[in-house]
């Protein structure tokens, strides 16, 4: 293990939390009213522990539903985050969100930041600190929008006002790189919904997280959904297109 890295970080590289076993089994549901529902069950195989993840998904109007939840071992007692990570095409570019904003927040760094609706773009999410690591969150965020220059959006809506990042400086990137100059923006947005995130502290220069802003072992559970908001759709006036705000 390079000998640079240290702390906390060192500890889920020990756990093997950045080369997990995955294993998905996939079901479908229709119930009596015809409604269907894709379940999709993963285990996320560690060096000395197991995580389990069930996804619940089903599309109701324009609405694409999610429920997850997750089960942590408590082996892995302090994990950086628990949530959705997932990627989207560049092209959409700009964002909107209604949470803490307009700089990046975190549970132990976001009294600074106020809660209202914001608006940036992806690329002005990402914060160039020396040493490249985590950032651009934003909390207590009940919903966020990433919109394209021709005006169609993908919204997507937190049941629990929780935190989200969107950024085109990859985790994997920021984790492998230490200077700024090594990182390059990629191709795509890289997008995370969180159940829960744990606080920064000032690990990369001084003391660790307080013990209340880490993540512990248990059950975490999450509600959200995806709405794809069409430029074109919005012009006409389509039905079941919901507004905004």
């Amino acid at each position: 293990m390079d000998v640079r890295i240290s702390g906390v970080r060192r500890k889920w590289i020990q756990e093997g939390l950045n080369q997990l076993d995955i294993k998905r089994d996939i079901t479908y549901t229709e119930t009596l009213a015809k409604k269907r529902y894709l379940q999709i069950k993963s285990e996320y195989q560690g060096a000395n522990a197991k995580a389990t993840h069930t996804s619940i998904i089903w599309a109701e109007d324009n609405l694409i539903n999610f429920h997850e939840t997750f089960h942590i071992p408590d082996e892995w007692y302090d994990l950086p985050r628990v949530g959705m990570r997932f990627e989207i095409a560049a092209k959409y570019s700009n964002l909107e969100w209604f949470g803490r904003g307009p700089l990046e927040s975190y549970p132990d760094r976001c009294n600074s930041q106020l809660i209202s609706k914001w608006k940036s773009t992806v690329e002005n999410q990402y914060h160039p600190y020396v040493v490249p690591q985590e950032n651009g969150a934003h909390q207590d965020t009940k919903w966020f929008s990433l919109i394209s220059h021709q005006g169609d959006q993908l919204k997507f809506n937190i049941v629990d006002a929780s935190s989200f990042s969107a950024s085109s400086m990859h985790d994997t990137d920021l984790s492998k790189s230490v200077t700024i100059s090594q990182l390059k923006p990629r191709p795509t947005t890289e997008v995370h919904v969180d159940a829960a995130i744990r606080g920064l502290g000032t690990g990369a220069c001084g003391p660790d997280t307080l013990e209340e802003f880490r993540l512990t072992s248990g059950t975490y559970e999450m509600g959200w959904s995806i709405e794809v908001l069409s430029a074109f759709i919005r012009r006409q006036g389509g039905q079941g297109i919901r507004e905004f705000y």
